[in-house]
């Protein structure tokens, strides 16, 4: 089953614009993207996406992920995300691991295949 709705939360625009027009030109057409930390619940609550790229690399966005999965169907939320986390922050990715976290997208340095495996995998 191809995704019919991706989230992207991700605080660096171009980032954003990256991501989206990667998924863009492999032909999705529901590519929804958000910068803002305060509209994630919201946004996905909204858009239910079948792929949700996250980032989570401050406390604060820690914080934010976990008020989602006390406000969602936590195994539901896990199997659809994706973790944006930068390259060497170990204490970030051992906190999300902690939470059941097990797909991430490391920045800088991912390519195209990396997200398309990505979103190939969560679509299953």
């Amino acid at each position: 089953m191809k995704a019919k709705k991706i989230l992207v939360f991700q605080e660096y625009q171009s980032l954003n614009v990256l991501i989206e027009a990667i998924l863009s030109e492999e032909g999705y057409e529901n590519v929804y993207t958000i910068e803002n930390s305060n509209y994630v619940i919201a946004a996905y609550h909204d858009i239910q996406p079948d792929v949700f790229f996250c980032e989570i690399d401050l406390d604060y966005q820690l914080e934010m992920f976990i008020d989602l999965i006390l406000s969602e169907d936590r195994e539901e939320v896990l199997s659809k995300l994706v973790c944006i986390i930068s390259n060497g922050n170990i204490e970030m990715e051992k906190a999300t691991q902690r939470l059941g976290v097990e797909n991430f997208l490391k920045k800088p340095g991912f390519v195209i295949k990396d997200i398309m495996d990505m979103v190939n995998n969560r679509s299953k």
